[in-house]
């Protein structure tokens, strides 16, 4: 089963969000992620980290399966500490804050849901 949503346009772009999804889920388990490929990039959002949404450009990720993979991994982690979360599993705990939220009004999944 896969934790997540996709809903890009195209067959092509679903089929690279699903696989992008399917790391997240090995990698990340219990977290909800958000994947959507469209225009040339994939964006990459989890439900711990409010409305944020790391881009990877899909020129830099078709290569193979395994640097597909890898660089999925390594930008999800590196997302999700940003948000001061830890790799791996998630445990429950939402973002309090992130690194550059300032720059992009950032809030915290945990006060959308409260309707902070």
């Amino acid at each position: 089963m896969i934790a997540g949503i996709t809903e890009s346009e195209t067959r092509l772009g679903h089929d690279v969000a699903k696989k992008a999804l399917q790391v997240l889920n090995k990698y990340y388990p219990r977290f909800i992620w958000y994947a959507r490929a469209d225009g040339g990039v994939l964006c990459l959002k989890n439900n711990a980290l409010g409305n944020a949404c790391m881009i990877r450009h899909l020129k830099h990720l078709d290569y193979d399966d395994n640097f597909f993979t890898k660089d999925i991994v390594r930008s999800a982690g590196e997302f999700l500490e940003r948000g001061y979360l830890k790799r791996g599993g998630w445990d429950g705990d939402y973002a309090k804050k992130m690194d550059g939220g300032d720059k992009f009004r950032w809030k915290s999944s945990h006060h959308i849901a409260l309707g902070i």
